[in-house]
């Protein structure tokens, strides 16, 4: 397949995305593909995959990713990578690492999305999705006064500011649990909220 042909998939699949169309979603990918999202494992196969995204519709099911137009698109061989405006409203619950359900914030967000996906005859075998997911959480109220918790702790300890929320395996959520990068910006003192 050519660069521009990969392009013209990988918009109709956010475009199956954006409809819950999950039978071209499905076809759109291999079935052993490798999905890396923000900060946590990889999500290994198209099965794992479309669940997280029906997952990501029950918590918020008006998400849209906004593919026409991009804001980028470009391919290079048999690799595509896009940036859209990526927008959704907390309408329903998700659940904590606890196992507690978090109820719905009816609150909305609005981030850049990057996919970068390697295509193979047709479909994507490996994809990279990138975004601000500190933004999302505090724009959906998840993270609300983190900046005045702060100075009641010690300049070095940031563990207690980050969430760790949950709601399945695979779920770009799970990014802010605690993992490598969180610890490191813990033992540099980063104040990042």
């Amino acid at each position: 397949m050519t660069p521009e042909q990969n392009l013209q998939l990988m918009q109709t699949l956010d475009d199956s995305w954006n409809a819950q169309d999950w039978k071209t979603f499905s076809k759109r990918h291999a079935k052993d593909c490798v999905v890396y999202w923000p900060n946590q494992p990889p999500t290994l196969g198209i099965v794992a995959h479309e669940q997280e995204g029906v997952e990501m519709f029950k918590t918020f099911p008006d998400n849209r990713v906004g593919n026409r137009p991009y804001k980028v698109m470009f391919a290079q061989g048999e690799w595509t990578c896009t940036i859209a405006e990526f927008t959704g409203t907390m309408k329903g619950p998700m659940k904590g690492a606890d196992g507690k359900m978090i109820s719905p914030t009816n609150k909305s967000f609005k981030v850049d999305f990057c996919t970068v996906a390697h295509w193979v005859n047709g479909e994507i075998v490996e994809e990279n999705l990138f975004y601000d997911v500190i933004g999302l959480l505090k724009q959906i109220g998840l993270m609300k006064g983190q900046r005045s918790a702060w100075k009641w702790r010690r300049r070095n300890d940031v563990s207690e500011l980050i969430p760790a929320i949950f709601f399945g395996h695979g779920n770009p959520i799970n990014a802010v649990m605690t993992n490598g990068y969180t610890e490191a910006w813990r033992r540099c003192g980063t104040r990042a909220f």
